[in-house]
């Protein structure tokens, strides 16, 4: 389906064709009356015979959808512009699109001109769910925001156009259905009764918040519905029939968007289940604003992902349960022992907020970062310090089990408190891979130093606790302490997480243009798959884009509450449409990375 008859849809299918799901209404016809007769009230319809009572089933519940859109016209330029901003030559223009499907349908411009797209369009609707046999009280009421209701119907063809009754009072007729529509001021109403048209005003005014465009529907079949399949779990998990059993009892989902010319693009799907059953003790309330955490790592990163800390004790539980100790051979099974001894110690420990982040500095070095909210500084760094004995411990036995050949060999070296910081001093872990490795190591150059050694810090200052590892986590380090210019806090995609998702127990963000610089960086230490040529292309790039600004950034938030759940996306606004400068300067980039080498043949030589 195309974008101009998807967007088509939501202003003229009550104008067009009658809903499928509605059944054909008892009640007899409305009496076509003379505008200028005194016969009723304006705005009301004549009386008529009582209507014979249906059959209906009490216990029938039916199947119940609400869904609205404004200030479409907004949209619809956000479109266009974004189009425009980077492919000018085959930009959308989604109104002059849907003008001309209307058209080519037989309906007058007259249609379009008069619907106001600033306006409130919504409809609700109750009736059977698909290939249900139940009689249920059917119900449509709708309301389609206008410039000028009566000369809209005008546009519509006679073979759908509604017939006048008088007094603003319109019919259309179907094989199945009557629809009555009643002309107002800056709108256009419609139902299947008298009562569905006095309901339209409120059903419009209730839909003048939230997401621009919002669908809700409740009590639909749920039979067909697979969270398991939907995230491609294996069949066979405890998990999979889980999240199965929890989506065949959904009570209600909802899907709401949001754009526009000074919007973030928002995505937002949500359900009423009980997801409870999956255990969420784990997890904290769900965060609608910046951490502490977030206020005293710096800004800057590749990608974040957040949550809110709760009660450890299923983590405990299905530790104890994955790691059997006594199954652990000598040497290990006493460092495994004392490993698990420190995790419990350190979970315990954990107060409010845990933190992953990724960074990339300037120069291509990488940096990976766990941080964490703590209660006790010295039980968290004696945990800590635990965790790091036994790597090494650990370390030192494959070492000598396997024959302490140099060249084959691991090697640790642990020296605390060797970093010093701006508050404190970091523990110092530094893991030397043997020489048989080097070529394996060469795509992971960012995160090492001198080319085998990956350095691991360890630093708890006062109520924060942090790991950092990589080519750039001493730097990284040594920034901790200082004011930041810019932190995490002020994060563009972390906020989008959050707000798309009402609050999240699991936010992430991501910065598209450092993504970008990180995949590339890595991509040209692939020697099976990259050039020389290739490489010098990526490096004239890596310059090119360290001197591109793009403001804003992407989120996603996952809210899992006991009773409702909520997946939201975002992406800002000023990344979809940033200054055309910034554009020409990706685009040009982008056409040199796309390039491929000239290959010139040498001419052949003639033969003596």
């Amino acid at each position: 389906m195309s974008f101009a008859r998807q967007s088509l849809l939501a202003a003229a299918v009550c104008l067009s064709v009658a809903p499928s799901g509605c059944r054909k209404d008892t009640s007899p016809p409305v009496a076509v009356v003379d505008d200028d007769a005194a016969q009723s009230e304006p705005g009301t319809a004549p009386e008529q015979p009582q209507a014979i009572a249906k059959k209906v089933d009490p216990n029938a519940k039916p199947m119940r959808i609400r869904a609205s859109a404004r200030e479409l016209s907004d949209i619809l330029e956000f479109i266009r512009t974004a189009t425009a901003t980077w492919a000018p030559e085959t930009a959308v223009n989604p109104e002059a699109q849907i003008q001309a499907m209307l058209l080519q349908f037989g309906y007058g411009p007259g249609l379009w001109s008069n619907l106001n797209l600033d306006g409130v369009m919504a409809v609700e609707a109750e009736f059977p769910p698909p290939g249900s046999h139940m009689v249920v009280n059917n119900r449509l009421v709708g309301s389609l925001a206008t410039v000028n209701a009566s000369k809209l119907i005008e546009a519509v063809p006679m073979t759908h156009r509604p017939q006048p009754l008088g007094n603003g009072l319109y019919e259309w007729v179907g094989d199945d259905v009557r629809l009555l529509f009643r002309e107002q001021a800056a709108s256009l109403e419609f139902g299947l009764d008298m009562a569905s048209l006095d309901a339209a005003n409120a059903l419009a005014q209730s839909s003048t918040s939230g997401p621009r465009v919002s669908m809700t529907a409740w009590d639909f079949p749920t039979e067909d519905i697979s969270l398991s399949r939907l995230l491609e779990l294996p069949r066979n998990l405890q998990l999979s029939r889980t999240l199965d059993e929890i989506a065949a009892g959904m009570k209600s989902a909802s899907f709401g968007f949001d754009a526009g010319l000074k919007r973030d693009i928002q995505l937002t799907v949500s359900a009423e289940a009980e997801f409870g059953r999956l255990g969420l003790g784990p997890l904290g309330s769900p965060r609608t604003s910046a951490t502490k955490i977030e206020q005293h790592l710096p800004g800057g990163a590749v990608s974040v992902l957040a949550m809110p800390w709760g009660s450890p004790e299923m983590l405990h539980k299905t530790l104890d349960r994955a790691v059997p100790i006594e199954q652990v051979p000598a040497p290990f099974d006493a460092m495994a022992r004392d490993a698990m001894t420190a995790v419990h110690q350190i979970l315990d420990g954990i107060r409010d907020d845990v933190l992953f982040a990724m960074y990339l500095s300037p120069r291509g070095e990488a940096t990976i970062v766990l941080a964490a909210g703590v209660s006790d500084e010295a039980a968290a760094r004696a945990g800590i310090r635990g965790i790091a004995d036994t790597i090494t411990r650990a370390v030192q036995a494959y070492s000598a089990l396997s024959g302490g050949q140099a060249d084959a060999s691991f090697k640790t070296t642990w020296k605390p408190e060797a970093a010093r910081l701006p508050r404190g001093k970091a523990d110092l872990l530094t893991v030397t891979f043997p020489k048989n490795m080097q070529r394996e190591l060469e795509s992971a150059a960012p995160f090492l130093r001198k080319k085998n050694n990956l350095d691991v810090y360890l630093h708890v200052d006062g109520e924060l606790a942090v790991v950092a590892f990589g080519g750039g986590a001493k730097k990284f380090l040594s920034e901790l302490g200082k004011t930041p210019k810019d932190s995490l806090a002020s994060d563009a995609g972390l906020a989008l997480a959050r707000q798309s998702s009402g609050g999240c127990h699991f936010c992430l963000s991501v910065d598209p243009l450092a993504s970008i610089r990180m995949f590339l960086t890595f991509a040209r230490l692939d020697p099976s798959d990259t050039s020389k040529d290739e490489r010098k292309r990526i490096d004239q790039a890596l310059k090119s884009l360290a001197k591109v600004e793009l403001e804003g950034g992407a989120g996603a938030g996952l809210r899992l509450d006991a009773k409702e759940g909520a997946f939201g996306m975002g992406l800002s606004h000023t990344m979809v449409v940033p200054p055309k400068a910034t554009v020409d300067k990706l685009m040009g980039i982008i056409e040199k990375l796309e390039k491929r080498p000239e290959t010139t043949k040498k001419p052949l030589k003639k033969a003596k």
